[in-house]
């Protein structure tokens, strides 16, 4: 991009979920999602806890073996299911939606 020209839309919304990211409570995978619906942002996400219960970074990983011998933290929840679970809590769901 130069200084003149503007992002497109996908790089714009991926640029908000770059920094969502940063929000994720586990430092094995950070990741950030946005919902994006008729070009505004409905809801955000990232890895973490799921509401009310510990952090990562707070009292360590939950892992279990998965069957093809890699290590899976079960106490974090994805960045996109927290995106839908925030757009269905406060927005009333996310139809015609991007994540």
């Amino acid at each position: 991009m130069t200084a003149t020209s503007r992002p497109g839309w996908d790089e714009y919304f991926m640029n908000f979920a770059m920094a969502a990211r940063l929000r994720g409570t586990c430092d094995r995978k950070q990741v950030g999602a946005i919902i994006v619906v008729d070009h505004g942002i409905v809801a955000s996400g990232y890895n973490g806890a799921a509401p009310g219960e510990p952090h990562c970074d707070e009292v360590g990983h939950d892992l279990v073996t998965l069957a093809n011998g890699r290590q899976n933290c079960v106490r974090t929840v994805h960045a996109e299911e927290n995106a839908i679970l925030q757009a269905a809590r406060e927005r009333g769901g996310v139809k015609g939606g991007t994540i």
